[in-house]
């Protein structure tokens, strides 16, 4: 009985492992990103609002949100392995929406998931659809 529990458990991880593998994990880099058009949510401490990123070239772009209507959204961007910084344009970060270090949890050609820790208790993310290809 045993034998067949782990023979069970086995043939599922086997399962699990190749869908894994079967998705199309991207690597993105700044030529990749630029002159493409996201939309989603973005989430900050624990609020949840609507987001529009534009990567308008391969070091800077802009975005939209509607949770505050005086937070900047001009950004210069850059990248290193899996993550990606965004600085306010103007230099006043902390009025930058999406300012900081975000990771990729999800990278994929059309779908983009990406965390931000700013304490050991919070997690902000932000959860984006390609809307136009460059």
């Amino acid at each position: 009985m045993k034998r067949i529990f782990l023979l069970f458990i086995m043939v599922g991880s086997l399962f699990v492992s190749c869908s894994k593998e079967s998705s199309e994990e991207v690597a993105w880099n700044s030529n990749d990103l630029s002159r493409t058009l996201w939309e989603g949510k973005i989430v900050l401490a624990g609020v949840e609002s609507f987001i529009v990123i534009s990567f308008d070239s391969g070091i800077e772009g802009s975005c939209f949100s509607n949770s505050s209507k005086d937070e900047s959204c001009l950004f210069e961007y850059s990248m290193v392995n899996k993550e990606v910084r965004f600085y306010n344009v103007y230099g006043d970060s902390d009025k930058l929406v999406i300012n900081g270090l975000w990771h990729f949890l999800i990278s994929e050609k059309n779908k983009i998931k990406l965390i931000r820790f700013d304490s050991e208790e919070e997690r902000n993310y932000i959860i984006l659809t390609r809307i136009i290809n460059n």
